[in-house]
């Protein structure tokens, strides 16, 4: 038996370094403005993901492919920076759903600058961040970000139709 698992091994051979495979990023950090403020989240709105249930609450968030460095959260809390070409994700707010649901899942991709104003009470506890949103006009294609443009509910991706905006920008 060992002789046969040793011809197996030897039979599979990695694959050629060009061989059209691409990595899927599945470690992501988190841009949180308590820790992350200091530097804009700038780059192209590719996704929005529903995330898994915290503290019984349903959540979602937006995935950016960032063309400027930013600070992050990795998993254990650490910040650090990420850089150009990063896949970086942004906690779907009020504020952010309203803002940018329908061009994270439009056809075309903008690049998009996110930068956190102000914390705001409230009431309750509770706080809100309010946010400056900017958006560039022209847009990318879809199918150019690859496998992290197609996450998500497939349901949720809009159908664009005759009558609407001439433009086809979602904002």
């Amino acid at each position: 038996m060992s002789n046969d698992k040793g011809k197996v091994a030897e039979s599979v051979k990695p694959a050629a370094v060009n061989d059209g495979f691409v990595d899927v990023v599945t470690e992501r950090g988190m841009y949180k403005p308590d820790t992350c403020k200091e530097t804009p989240l700038q780059g192209y709105l590719i996704n929005k993901i529903p995330m898994p249930p915290q503290r019984g609450r349903a959540w979602n968030a937006f995935l950016v492919r960032i063309t400027a460095p930013c600070l992050v959260e990795d998993r254990d809390g650490n910040v650090t920076t990420a850089p150009i070409g990063s896949e970086v994700l942004i906690p779907g707010t009020y504020a952010l759903e309203g803002a940018l649901t329908r061009a994270a899942l439009a056809t075309i991709i903008h690049e998009v600058r996110i930068i956190p104003l102000k914390r705001n009470d409230i009431g309750g506890g509770q706080s809100l961040w309010s946010y400056k949103i900017q958006a560039k006009k022209d847009g990318v294609e879809r199918d150019r970000f690859g496998f992290s443009a197609m996450l998500g509910e497939p349901a949720e991706v809009p159908q664009l139709t005759a009558g609407g905006s001439s433009d086809n920008i979602p904002f």
